[in-house]
């Protein structure tokens, strides 16, 4: 005996409703009952909510469905209400640790922050209607740094996603956002020397 969902079983009571309130429609028409607009209104509505529920793919599930641990960057570091605390927290982990991680000291990324964090890549844009405010800078530059210092296979999206947990598509918007942040201070650091240097 097949197995069907609680979603199709609930959207075939509700056509099994349409089709007896369809057919309780054509007895009043045949009938000339005077005043139908009621039971019209109520024909809508359900026709209204059984096109609501099609389009839908999850009728049933839990506002906590697939809703995990959000990332494991809570691991390194708590999370961040600003900057300055999340690099404040980063001692959490040892130096060396640190180094593994972020591949380079503590000092330097936070120098790489400083220049970075402010850029306008890192700014919500069109977030708002998702709901979902934007990851830290201090998690796309970790992200970033791993990628940047892993070799070879170890270096693709998956085996960042299975560091981070975050989603594959996630860790190449954040490489992609901190590459643009640094290459916009190529005027800054990429000049001719002058005569002098």
């Amino acid at each position: 005996m097949p197995w069907f969902s609680k979603r199709v079983m609930f959207l075939r009571h509700l056509n099994g409703l349409m089709n007896h309130r369809l057919k309780h429609r054509l007895y009043r028409s045949s009938a000339d009952e005077d005043d139908d607009s009621i039971e019209e209104a109520k024909d809508a509505a359900l026709a209204s909510i059984i096109k609501h529920c099609e389009g839908k793919r999850y009728l049933f599930h839990s506002a906590t469905y697939r809703k995990g641990r959000a990332d494991r960057f809570s691991d390194d570091l708590p999370p961040p209400e600003t900057v300055e605390q999340a690099t404040a927290a980063l001692p959490w982990l040892t130096p060396d640790e640190f180094l593994q991680k972020c591949r380079m000291s503590k000092a330097a990324f936070n120098w790489v922050l400083g220049q970075i964090e402010d850029n306008e890549e890192f700014t919500t844009v069109g977030n708002e209607k998702a709901g979902r405010p934007q990851a830290s800078v201090v998690h796309h530059l970790m992200v970033s740094l791993k990628y940047i210092g892993t070799e070879g296979a170890r270096s693709n999206s998956q085996n960042q996603r299975q560091t981070f947990g975050i989603g594959q598509g996630t860790a190449d918007v954040y490489r992609d956002r901190v590459m643009r942040a640094i290459l916009k201070l190529r005027p800054t650091y990429y000049t001719w020397p002058d005569k002098e240097e």
